[in-house]
């Protein structure tokens, strides 16, 4: 079997490709990724790559290792303060800065920008379920008003129809 790196093109066999012990290691930690973040992650892992002579193994495996870990806590930490973090908001940022990568300043040193990216997507999604849980809120109070106007409103009907009743069997029958 034949694989293509997807970072340099190089072509080789599967074996050329798992004879490195960091490779086999950086295979295992992909293997842990959700999908969402698997999809995103070697051109990710990219612009952590010096200019000159490219990222070494052990260096990806090192930060592949860092992100599974920020996965898999389900929150980041942004001046010690947690935010929570999907999987799918982790692949949404990394895809934002693969595409807006000429605006870096690369190689990255940290997974900081990532991080800032991932708190303001968790700020704006916390911000959508607040917002939710206020409409609900509203939505719940409006049927409670309509509710108490039906009842109120039966209420009426009821004394109206007792009142006129009344009034009937006070009166001599007319014919």
């Amino acid at each position: 079997m034949r694989l293509t790196c997807p970072g340099c093109g190089v072509h080789g066999s599967i074996e050329a490709f798992s004879v490195e012990p960091a490779a086999k290691r950086l295979a295992a930690i992909f293997a842990e990724l959700p999908p969402e973040v698997l999809r995103h992650v070697t051109a990710y892992l990219r612009l952590f790559s010096p200019m000159k002579r490219g990222l070494s193994l052990e260096r990806a495996c090192d930060l592949a290792a860092e992100l599974r870990d920020m996965v898999k806590a389900g929150q980041v930490e942004n001046y010690g303060r947690p935010f929570p973090a999907s999987p799918a908001l982790f692949g949404a940022a990394m895809f934002e800065m693969v595409e807006n990568r000429g605006r870096l300043r690369l190689p990255l040193k940290t997974h900081g920008y990532l991080i800032s990216i991932v708190v303001g997507g968790s700020g704006a999604a916390a911000a959508a379920t607040e917002e939710q849980a206020e409409q609900h809120k509203r939505q719940d109070s409006q049927a409670r008003h309509r509710q108490t106007e039906s009842q109120e409103e039966l209420m009426l009907r009821r004394r109206r129809e007792l009142l006129q009743s009344q009034v009937r069997a006070a009166l001599p029958n007319q014919k």
